[in-house]
């Protein structure tokens, strides 16, 4: 097949599915997400071990993410008085004496590692299906979160467009060499429109969707050079594999973990 029609289509399914489980509801949410964060998880440690075999264990990983990210949710539903920071301390506490028994080389940066996956991936994640359940109990549909995907995407697509056709100044040639200024402007520039029609359709201030743009812009600028400096780290091309044309979960999600936290933040402090 095509490889530019194997990449739009993959690319069609994944955003029909995502954005079906979040019009849904948070349950749909939470649960692809979990099939996300378990395959993320998966990539991650799986890249970490490609470049220092040993040093991190897939299942115990894995495992650990996969627990974490459901007591997450699980406190957010049942509404737990004392804060979900007490699961994290509660799953280092776990996790650390682990390393005592390994006999590994290297067991504080083993355990850096092995830690960091969940920082990087879990929490994100989990904050997607915390914003779909504060706009399901508030009775709005998950415009918002829908918002914020549409922005990323667009700011992607058009940085590539842009800096294919007007490219010429690099951007940070040492970690990502095909990327320009040029394009990187254009990507904002489209992305802050794109707030602009969102803000417009959905009869939402216009200051919470320009900030929200340029926080998904940002987002997918660092986002995607942390990703390529990992990924050129270890020495790959891409995460993974299981989306044809688009590489990994990590791929394909690289943007939207950077912007999440502050798009949450955003919301919170925007009221």
């Amino acid at each position: 097949m095509n490889d530019i029609l194997l990449r739009s289509l993959t690319g069609a399914i994944f955003v029909g599915v995502l954005i079906g489980a979040l019009m849904l509801g948070p349950l749909a949410t939470a649960i692809l997400f979990f099939i996300f964060t378990v395959f993320g998880l998966g990539e991650y440690y799986k890249l970490i071990n490609s470049a220092n075999p040993g040093s991190n264990s897939l299942i115990t990983g894995v495992t650990g993410g996969a627990i974490f990210y459901i007591l997450l949710v699980y406190s957010m539903i049942i509404d737990l008085t004392f804060s979900n920071e007490a699961f994290i301390y509660i799953l280092f506490a776990l996790i650390l004496p682990i390393e005592l028994y390994r006999k590994k080389t290297n067991p504080i940066q083993n355990v850096a590692t092995l830690l960091f996956g969940w920082l990087y991936l879990v929490i994100p994640f989990y904050l997607v299906v915390k914003l779909s359940w504060l706009h399901w109990n508030m009775d709005e549909t998950a415009s918002g979160l829908i918002g914020l995907f549409i922005l990323v995407w667009t700011n992607d697509s058009f940085a590539y467009l842009t800096g294919r056709f007007f490219g010429r100044t690099k951007l940070f040639e040492r970690i990502s060499p095909k990327k320009t200024w040029e394009g990187t402007i254009g990507g904002i520039v489209f992305a802050v429109i794109a707030g602009l029609i969102i803000s417009n359709i959905i009869e939402q201030e216009v200051v919470f969707w320009i900030v929200a743009a340029l926080i998904a812009a940002l987002g997918s600028i660092f986002g995607d050079l942390f990703e390529s400096l990992f990924k050129r780290s270890v020495g790959v091309k891409d995460s993974g594999n299981i989306l044809p044309g688009h590489g990994g979960i990590l791929d394909r999600f690289d943007a939207v973990i950077f912007a999440l936290p502050f798009f949450y933040a955003w919301i919170v402090i925007f009221g």
